[in-house]
């Protein structure tokens, strides 16, 4: 699943520690899944907001997901000092293995390696939100990182965040990323709630009818369609709403579950519709047939009705092949399966039925 990562380059100095910490541990948590591959952005020289240089060496700047288009030709800025910025960045691509985060470097804009003290912070940052988080790169660029080593760190890290969570609410409730990211789950929201509406209007309505032509005994081309569309639309439901947040998972619990119970009934329609799938003249000669004799539709009888039904067709194409099977019909209750006298009165039928 593809997600923007909230922070502008412009907002770049006013980031807290604190609260990038809260941002990438959501991102981790509910945007990021196991599977995945994102872009990923490592800043060596960036300094929080209210850090000093040294603190800020001990929380590396890690932003993972798309970056909006102002972070294009930051590789290309120049730092305060005169540098290149590229000098002081990684970029490449993280994927996801579980609680494992694998980097595979770009060098094109920036370092080819990560140095040993960043992997160092940057793994006990992760640990600091998940302890079974690591970050590892692909090749030998990673270098070893011992518990012992990450333990230390991440209770530096700690010391420094401590009374940071409260001070990451407030400073959420304001910030662009907050709004950003209320924005997104208002549009997650959004989309399933419109999902799930569809389907269940679809099931209402045009599996009703589906249904109604099973325990009848005979299903069309329509009907297959009508379920394949509505198990497609299942499983879209289903995924979208694995995809969302935690917070927007719960708002519909409630219709999930309704969904789920009702998942064994469409796969029940699914394998009925197919075994009843008969052709249209299959279903005119035993309407035929059931209405006269009250017997099945013989191969003969079929064969014929099937030949009616091709030739009005052909000779009259521009007419609605629903309206011309309810003709034929009505006409096969007038005169009987002949085809000479359904063809011969069928354009009067036809003028009728325009007038």
């Amino acid at each position: 699943m593809s997600f923007k990562n909230p922070i502008k380059l412009a907002n770049l100095p006013k980031v807290k520690g604190g609260q990038f910490l809260k941002v990438t541990a959501t991102i981790l948590s509910k945007k990021f899944l196991d599977g995945n591959s994102v872009p990923f952005l490592i800043l060596t020289n960036h300094i929080y907001l209210g850090f000093d240089e040294n603190k800020s060496n001990k929380l590396p700047f890690f932003m993972l997901g798309e970056r909006h288009s102002c972070w294009k030709d930051y590789h290309k800025t120049k730092t305060d000092s005169g540098d290149s910025q590229k000098d002081y960045m990684i970029t490449g691509t993280c994927r996801r293995n579980g609680d494992e985060f694998i980097l595979s470097i770009d060098g094109s804009k920036g370092l080819r390696k990560i140095p040993r003290p960043t992997m160092k912070f940057l793994n006990a940052m992760l640990k600091k939100i998940n302890k079974k988080y690591s970050v590892s790169t692909t090749g030998g660029s990673a270098g070893v990182i011992d518990e012992a080593t990450q333990g230390t760190k991440a209770d530096e890290v700690k010391d420094e965040m401590k009374g940071a969570d409260e001070q990451v609410m407030r400073d959420l409730k304001t910030s662009e990323a907050a709004t950003s990211y209320k924005a997104e789950k208002k549009a997650e929201a959004q989309s399933l709630s419109k999902a799930i509406k569809n389907l269940s209007k679809l099931m209402a309505t045009s599996l009703k009818t589906v249904a109604k032509n099973v325990n009848n005994g005979a299903t069309s081309s329509k009907d297959i369609k009508i379920v394949k569309e509505a198990n497609q639309s299942f499983s879209e439901v289903m995924k979208l709403y694995e995809q969302t947040s935690e917070q927007v998972r719960k708002k519909f619990s409630g219709a999930h579950q309704k969904l789920n119970d009702q998942k064994k009934q469409l796969y029940t329609l699914s394998i009925a519709a197919k075994q009843r799938k008969k052709s249209v003249a299959e279903r005119l000669a035993e309407q035929y047939a059931l209405k006269k004799t009250g017997q099945a539709a013989d191969a003969s009888m079929v064969k014929d009705v099937n030949a009616i039904v091709k030739k009005a067709f052909s000779n009259y194409s521009k007419v609605r092949q629903e309206d011309l099977l309810k003709m034929i019909s009505y006409l096969f209750s007038k005169v009987g399966i002949k085809e000479d006298l359904v063809l011969k009165y069928l354009p009067q039928v036809i003028d009728q039925k325009a007038a």
